[in-house]
């Protein structure tokens, strides 16, 4: 992530890059794009002027709900006509992830993790039911959403995830449990195994070390 934040000349102009490439149906206000994208107002105000400059991000009055009622903000979204869109949509789709043990490290304040799994927008499936599932001891569910909340600003999309705790995982997973088996019979990577499930077909696993 480091590498392409450079190449991009930043991890903000790379955060938005991703926002507006990724998602080309929104269109979102200076107040989404700082939630998204965890940037300070300057740092985003700077960034989309960039953009929009360089012919990326396109802008237009949009309505939105207010203090005091509905009004009229500025609202920017992707330039679907963008010269060199579908090379960087290509770009982006085999670079933009976050590596596994930024993963672990991110997630492992919520508690003790036994299994972290990725599938989905990891594995360049968009399309994907699940995108990463959690299970864990004692997990304290607001950090773990927080820390998945940070994940997606730096991929730029929104995670479909699942948390458990083990005891949960473990009577869901003997139950062949639907939605555990639409993640584990299809590719998927194990970034993290301390239950030593077998997790079928196809698996891919590695355990991170942090």
């Amino acid at each position: 992530m480091e590498t392409l934040a450079n190449l991009f000349g930043g991890m903000a102009k790379l955060k938005l890059v991703k926002l507006f490439v990724f998602n080309p149906e929104w269109q979102l206000g200076k107040d989404d794009l700082m939630q998204r994208s965890k940037l300070s107002q300057g740092e985003m105000r700077r960034t989309v002027n960039i953009l929009k400059k360089c012919g990326l991000v396109k802008e237009r009055k949009m309505w939105t709900e207010g203090s005091n009622g509905k009004k009229r903000v500025a609202g920017y979204s992707l330039n679907p006509d963008f010269e060199y869109l579908e090379q960087l949509r290509h770009f982006l789709l085999t670079t933009a992830s976050v590596d596994d043990k930024e993963i672990i490290q991110r997630i492992s304040k919520a508690g003790r993790l036994r299994l972290v799994v990725t599938a989905g927008v990891f594995l360049h499936d968009w399309d994907g039911r699940v995108d990463l599932m959690v299970v864990g001891d004692n997990l304290r569910m607001n950090v773990v959403e927080n820390a998945i909340r940070s994940i997606e600003a730096d991929m730029g999309r929104e995670l479909k995830y699942v948390i458990f705790e083990t005891d949960d995982f473990k009577y869901r997973y003997g139950l062949y449990d639907k939605l555990i088996r639409d993640i584990i019979d299809f590719s998927h990577y194990v970034v993290l195994d301390k239950i030593g499930l077998s997790m079928g077909v196809g698996e891919t696993s590695k355990t991170v070390e942090v």
